[in-house]
């Protein structure tokens, strides 16, 4: 899109911030609530921030020239903090899930099957 390299710098920095709050939230929201309504809460905040992200690329939303940065680095936050904080819940849930005796066997998978589809994403 034409951005400097301090704007790249500073979306992931702004995701990654974010996505230590996040974490930090969705652990006390599913401490609370419970890990249906943290994981149903984060996957639609996670769904709006991707499509908000795609429309302000895509040029579906009309902003021109210097305002695109400030929208693109909110949905960049909203990222960050929803599926830092899925990943985080995630986790925790899978640990939760499994028997004593396969605990660790059973995270390794999770992780190896996150990391996958991660890998299928093409950059």
């Amino acid at each position: 899109m034409g951005f400097s390299f301090a704007v790249a710098m500073h979306g992931v920095l702004l995701f990654n911030l974010t996505g230590i709050a996040g974490a930090i939230v969705a652990t006390w929201t599913t401490n609370y609530l419970g890990s249906r309504c943290a994981l149903i809460v984060y996957s639609a905040v996670a769904a709006a921030a991707l499509l908000f992200i795609s429309r302000v690329v895509a040029g579906d939303i009309p902003v021109t020239g210097s305002a695109q940065v400030p929208l693109l680095l909110t949905g960049f936050a909203a990222a960050g903090f929803s599926l830092i904080g899925i990943q985080v819940v995630a986790y925790g849930l899978s640990a939760h899930v499994y028997l004593t005796e396969i605990r660790s066997s059973g995270v390794g998978w999770a992780a190896g099957v996150d990391d996958w589809e991660v890998s299928l994403v093409p950059l």
